[in-house]
């Protein structure tokens, strides 16, 4: 089964900002799997977004460990899909998975406003795909991924 990973902006976002837009990720994602970064760690996090305190030496944490482990993810799934919707500073962390997923040729998508901080034209060249609606991004990866998939927007466009 494909597999896509949710990559995005953590550091500034609140718990909600993070999870909410992945958890419906999932769901709308369905067959295909779908990996977040927040695996494993998400019950540390407060809802400000902060680490709670009790947990910040957590081995997950540690810099070294979660940049191996996000890379490692590019390298084994399928896409990259990149929700930078509302974002208020560069996920510098998003924008390196970007790259190692470009050198890799990786299917990339990136969902962002026309005035998003992100645009730029680095991120721009390395995108497969740039849309502004998150669903519609998720249909038109899952297009990309799944044999004989017709994403639902071309489907009332051709009718």
């Amino acid at each position: 089964m494909p597999s896509v990973y949710l990559a995005g902006p953590i550091l500034g976002a609140t718990k909600e900002e993070m999870l909410a837009w992945r958890l419906h990720a999932a769901e709308r994602f369905q067959p295909v799997e779908v990996f977040s970064p927040l695996r494993g760690f998400q019950h540390f996090i407060q809802d400000d977004g902060s680490i709670h305190p009790d947990h910040q030496q957590h081995p997950l944490r540690d810099p070294q460990a979660f940049t191996r482990r996000d890379f490692w993810d590019v390298r084994r799934h399928d896409a990259l899909f990149c929700n930078f919707l509302g974002a208020s500073r560069v996920s510098i962390g998003t924008c390196m998975e970007i790259g190692v997923a470009r050198e890799l040729h990786k299917y990339i998508v990136v969902v962002m406003e026309p005035e998003n901080v992100h645009r730029y034209s680095m991120i721009l060249d390395c995108a497969s795909l740039v849309l502004e609606d998150l669903d519609q991004a998720i249909e038109y990866t899952k297009a990309a991924l799944l044999p004989d998939y017709v994403p639902a927007a071309s489907q009332q466009s051709c009718s």
